[in-house]
């Protein structure tokens, strides 16, 4: 934040990549609150946050373990508060996997797949991921099924990291 502090003292008057860099760059540390505040000086500058903005938010919160404020945000990104992007429902499917809220994730996956929006490896992979945790083999065979038809495949090794090692053997 220092050089965003900086920057700003010396003048720089920063523009929606420069504001969306800053917040990335928070949102991998979990620095929730000064994701925040720097959202808020975006719109006070006049400067619309859009689907990155709202993305490092997003991942901000999960890194921060900050389940309530993901939620609430969530929230106004389902009710058209904030405009719904398919960006934006990939992240959730991702940051609620990152965080363990299963019902969450599977609230985003749907979403995303209702609007008409074909996952992509890395959505696969949250799913991968949560359901491997939480040990619904039934589910995981599902996404692993959808991504050997849609021609998106994973290694065996890969898929028992993403299961753990309690079902390693599972797949031989």
């Amino acid at each position: 934040m220092s050089a965003y502090k900086r920057m700003v003292e010396d003048g720089v008057i920063p523009d929606l990549s420069t504001y969306n860099a800053v917040l990335a760059t928070m949102g991998r540390q979990g620095l929730w609150e000064q994701c925040e505040q720097v959202l808020t000086e975006m719109k006070d500058a006049g400067c619309k946050p859009n689907a990155v903005s709202y993305s490092s938010l997003l991942h901000a919160y999960a890194n921060g373990k900050e389940v309530e404020r993901l939620n609430a945000l969530a929230g106004e990104i389902y009710s058209g508060t904030i405009k719904t992007h398919p960006f934006l429902l990939k992240t959730l499917v991702i940051v609620n996997s990152k965080v363990d809220l299963l019902i969450e994730t599977e609230r985003a996956f749907t979403e995303f797949r209702k609007r008409g929006i074909s996952p992509d490896i890395t959505t696969l992979n949250a799913m991968l991921s949560i359901y491997g945790r939480k040990m619904m083999l039934s589910k995981t065979n599902d996404i692993l099924s959808f991504m050997h038809a849609s021609g998106l495949s994973l290694n065996n090794g890969k898929i028992t990291r993403r299961l753990g090692s309690r079902v390693k053997n599972h797949f031989g």
